[in-house]
Order: structure tokens, then C-alpha cells, then sequence
């Protein structure tokens, strides 16, 4: 476990004991429940965390999730979009997943195997997803390179296709 998450000030090793910032000594509030699921510690104040939190429960500070070990067959995240165009929409939002692993999901119309090594990108509206595409990881990584190109530049380093490889 990185340096990071671990609890300041030495823990007591109790594991129903949970850091209380305005406390001296610091571990004197029992928390039964919240110990049972922490996973790491705030690296502010060292209150034991859930490992789906990304900011403390008693400080606000930023928690290093990324520091953690996948748990799952996925990793997302969403992206702010902004309105370009008259029917854009500002509460529209981009989600993007990395599938790192192959699983089964049960859907009404039955099963479906998600494959791994690919990255979905959907396009949300409130609620609500409106459109969606995969592209293999191979391509992803492509993307990455030609975004971070074209920021670094102001401009792509190649040229773009005019149509798509066929």
C-alpha cells in the first residue's frame, strides 16, 4: 500500500477506530460500519475511506483512488461537453470506458458478453445514453497520441483520412 493512503499521525490498529481531525490524539470515534468497508485513509486527516470515495468524508481533501487496484472489468470516466452548436445540449455528457476484462451482463433480451481490450465512448443526455461506439485499444491508443499531439502542437503532426480505411 503506497505511503499515500496510509493513516497519519500512527494508527492505534484498531480497525473500528476512525481518525476525528479535531481529536489530539486523533483515533477516538468508533465507527463500526465505515471500517468494515475502508480501504484506505484520507492523506489529510487519515479517516478510513470506502474505495468508491473520491474526496474525505471529514476533511473534503482529494482522495489518490487512482492508487488502488481495479476492482473491476472497466475503468470510466465522463467529460464535460460544451454546447457548439443552437441544438447542443449543456447537460450533455461523454463517458469513456476501458473494458480491461471480458464479463457476462444479463440484459432483458438475454446475455451478453462484454470483450476486453476496447474502449467505449458514449454520449449521454441527463439520464440517458443516445449514442455509443467501441474502437479497439490498438486505436485508443492512437486516439490518445493525436490528441495529446494536437494540443502539444495546436495541430495534428499527421494527416487525417479523408474517409475511413475500408
Amino acid at each position: 500500500m503506497s505511503p499515500d493512503i496510509l493513516p497519519r499521525g500512527g494508527g492505534t490498529g484498531d480497525p473500528n477506530l476512525a481518525h476525528d481531525a479535531s481529536s489530539p490524539r486523533g483515533y477516538n470515534q468508533a465507527l463500526p460500519g465505515l471500517m468494515e468497508v475502508a480501504t484506505m485513509y484520507c492523506p489529510r486527516c487519515g479517516l478510513g475511506q470506502p474505495s468508491d470515495h473520491r474526496f474525505c468524508l471529514s476533511c473534503g481533501a482529494r482522495l489518490p483512488t487512482e492508487l488502488l487496484p481495479h476492482r473491476g472489468p472497466k475503468v470510466s470516466r465522463w467529460f464535460r461537453t460544451i454546447p457548439v452548436h443552437p441544438e447542443d445540449r449543456p447537460e450533455s455528457m461523454l463517458r469513456v470506458s476501458r473494458y480491461l476484462d471480458e464479463f457476462d451482463i444479463e440484459t432483458e433480451d438475454g446475455a451478453v458478453r462484454v470483450p476486453a481490450h476496447h474502449v467505449r465512448l458514449s454520449f449521454w443526455l441527463a439520464d440517458r445514453a443516445i449514442c455509443a461506439l467501441s474502437i479497439p485499444d490498438d486505436e485508443a491508443e492512437a486516439l490518445s497520441v493525436f490528441l495529446a499531439a494536437a494540443v502539444a502542437d495546436g495541430h495534428s503532426r499527421e494527416p487525417l483520412p479523408t474517409t475511413p480505411a475500408g
